[in-house]
Parts: structure tokens; sequence; C-alpha cells
């Protein structure tokens, strides 16, 4: 939905400019990440992280690691750890899919190009939620509808009114919802296909809702972890397994319960500390990277000042 909000038809005259960004933005943190848990896979079968509980407790021999390489690089493969990351290979496919039906419905009609957009999102998301496609496609023409919801909340934003009694409702069919429906995108598990739609839209409102009257909490701290949520997105599973390791030894439980995905936990008070650590985790892990990136860049300027002055 913030991705449609935020799309921009100026890129419907520049496509090359539109599938640069795209590519710098998603697919290259697809392919990044992925290739970095690729060549810890081992590692992870050795420690634990993969085994009897995950399905994926085979060492890779060099020539797996080619195949899957090259699989990664045509979103076809995906490491166990860096599961999450599939929301990106899905979001890169929404953003080329609507760009396209936005321009050839623009060329049917200019007038009425949002009546063919809608027709064809709608189309593809019954596509999506009754057809298994190759490469998280029917789950990207899902994700299509409340994409294209975004775009066109964005166009008719004045219009709507943040109430508390709307909010009460949509919270209310949310919690109904969430109780009688069963909803995992990724595995494409969608109990009720027309209650997602309802679900979703009260779900966005409530997001919507809090966050407009939370804006007094625009602060530094709270900016800079939602600049980097790629990093959570990526790393967030692989901080839970720390924490079960902990619980683990604490619990002395069966070590290769390690193994579990995504978690493996006793009680709802570790439901707290997985999402503390995972989000904390990948947040410092990134704060990490900036100090050490500020490092060598102080440390290039000072060389090149050296150079420059003629003491190198």
């Amino acid at each position: 939905f913030l991705s449609g909000f935020v799309f921009s038809e100026k890129y419907l005259n520049k496509p090359s400019e539109f599938i640069k960004k795209r590519i710098k933005s998603l697919y290259i943190p697809f392919v990044t990440f992925e290739t970095i848990f690729l060549l810890f896979h081992n590692l992870f079968v050795k420690i634990g992280f993969y085994g009897v509980f995950s399905n994926v407790s085979l060492m890779l021999s060099y020539k797996d690691f080619i195949v899957n390489f090259i699989k990664l690089l045509t979103l076809g493969y995906g490491e166990q750890l860096a599961g999450p990351l599939w929301f990106l290979i899905s979001l890169l496919e929404i953003n080329v899919i609507f760009f396209l039906i936005l321009k050839l419905s623009n060329k049917i009609s200019d007038k009425y190009a949002w009546i063919y957009c809608g027709i064809i999102v709608i189309l593809l998301y019954l596509v999506g939620c009754y057809i298994r496609l190759p490469r998280m496609i029917s789950q990207s023409c899902i994700g299509l509808l409340f994409y294209t919801f975004g775009f066109f909340y964005k166009k008719n934003e004045s219009k709507i009114k943040f109430k508390f009694i709307y909010f009460m409702i949509s919270l209310i069919t949310l919690i109904f919802c969430s109780i009688f429906n069963i909803i995992d995108i990724s595995r494409l598990m969608i109990k009720y296909k027309m209650l997602l739609i309802v679900s979703g839209l009260c779900g966005t409102y409530v997001v919507l809702y809090l966050s407009n009257k939370l804006k007094f909490l625009n602060n530094k701290l709270i900016l800079y972890c939602g600049e980097k949520t790629l990093y959570i997105l990526a790393l967030h599973c692989l901080f839970f397994k720390f924490v079960m390791l902990i619980e683990i030894m604490i619990y002395n439980t069966d070590r290769s319960y390690l193994s579990l995905f995504p978690v493996y936990q006793q009680n709802h008070l570790w439901t707290i500390i997985f999402t503390v650590i995972g989000t904390l985790g990948p947040i410092l892990v990134k704060l990490l990277i900036d100090l050490l990136n500020l490092k060598i860049k102080n440390y290039l300027k000072k060389l090149n000042y050296k150079k420059i002055k003629g003491e190198i």
C-alpha cells in the first residue's frame, strides 16, 4: 500500500529510469543478502541453524553453490534464514506489473484509465489467489491490489478522514477477520480470498490512523529505525536463532530444536524478546556498517589530503 502511495507517474515516460531505480532498491539488495546467506549455508548446517526440523539439513557442494547462485540471480532461489526477502522479489514484480498496466490503461483511454487499471488488477488478484505461478508471481498479483489501493489513495488523500469511530470499526473488523481467516501470503494459504481484501484495508487504515495520531514521535531514533527496515527484513530470522540458543540453554532443551523455523519458544514472554532482538539486532549491524564506512571514508580523505600535500 505504501509502495503504491509513493509511486510517481513521471516514470511512465522514463521507463529505463524506473527500472534502474527498482533494480537498485529491490533486486540488488535481494541478491546481496541472499548471496551472503548462501555463502554461510554450510556453516549454518554445522552449527545447527539448519537441521532436522528445518527441512534444510544438507551440506552444499561447490556445484550446488554455483547452481543456487544462478537461481537466485533469476529470483528462483532463497535461503531459509533469508526467507522474508521473498517480499523484495514480489515488490519488484508488483512495481513492474503496475507500471505496465498503468501505461497500457493510459494508452487505451486517459479519461477512464483508472477503470481499466482497476479491472485488470482485480482479475490478476483472482489469478494470484487461485493459480500457483512461479517466481512469487501469484503473491505479486495479490499484493498488486493493495499497491493499487495505495496509488489511488494518494490521489484522493484529502477525502480520507481519520476518525476514531472509523478506527474502532476497522480494528474490530480486523480482529474478527484474524480469528476466522487463515492468511499466509508467502505460502499462498488464504482461507477466504475476499476477506483478505477487507482485513488488508482495515489493517492499513488502523496503521495510517495510529501513524497520523503519533506524529509527535517523529524523532531521530524512530526515523533512523524506519530507514533501516531492509536490514530488519533480511536479518531478523538470523537473530531469532541467537535468542533460540539462549532459550534452549535456559530450559535445557534438545539442541536440535535450534533448527526450527522461524522460532522455537516456550511461552509468550519470548515473543517480546524475539521482537526486540529481531528488531534491534539488525539495526545494530547497520549502525556498525555505517560507522565502518565513515571511518574508511575519513581515512581515504586523509590519505588523499597527504597525497595532495606531497607527504606520500
